[in-house]
């Protein structure tokens, strides 16, 4: 409704932003281990097959709401 001008402002917590922060470095880690393993073309590679996929789904998502 464009009238409703209310709104939502959400924050981490100081537990959330460490949840966050430990996450983000758990992630990091794994990338490496993986980009160690297949070498850097092939994790290249797994990257951008993995991007098409999900725009495969996105697109698909989308033309299933229509």
């Amino acid at each position: 409704m464009q009238a409703d001008k209310r709104r939502h402002i959400l924050l981490l917590t100081p537990l959330g932003k460490q949840t966050e922060r430990a996450a983000t470095e758990a992630l990091g880690t794994e990338l490496e281990h993986w980009a160690t393993a297949l070498g850097h073309a092939s994790f290249t590679n797994l990257l951008d097959l993995l991007r098409q996929v999900g725009e495969l789904r996105q697109q698909a998502k989308v033309e299933a709401d229509e």
